[in-house]
């Protein structure tokens, strides 16, 4: 059984529109304009957990489990960039650590 792991994605910035096929773009870099302004708050790196932890669980596809993964890992990414937040994720990786 296969799930739609990016549902939820509301937290995600939307993806700059494809260049038109056989043309290289030749505007400016998308993820350089989404980038520095995107970032993601805490509820939305909960969120991309929850839908690659969801889409093992169901024994989705090896791929969509990557792509599930691998949009867990830009958030998480992203998310770092917020001030504090590393200092965050540190406190409570320890203090599950200590339970």
């Amino acid at each position: 059984m296969t799930r739609n792991v990016t549902a939820g994605a509301a937290c995600l910035p939307s993806p700059a529109a494809p260049a038109q096929t056989r043309t290289r773009w030749k505007g400016p870099d998308p993820v350089k304009i989404i980038a520095p302004s995107w970032r993601p708050s805490r509820a939305c790196l909960d969120a991309a957990t929850a839908r690659t932890a969801a889409a093992i669980a169901a024994g989705a596809a090896p791929a969509e489990i990557q792509r599930a993964a691998e949009i867990e890992e830009a958030v998480h990414t992203a998310y770092l960039q917020n001030p504090g937040a590393d200092a965050e994720l540190q406190r409570e990786a320890e203090a599950g650590a200590a339970a």
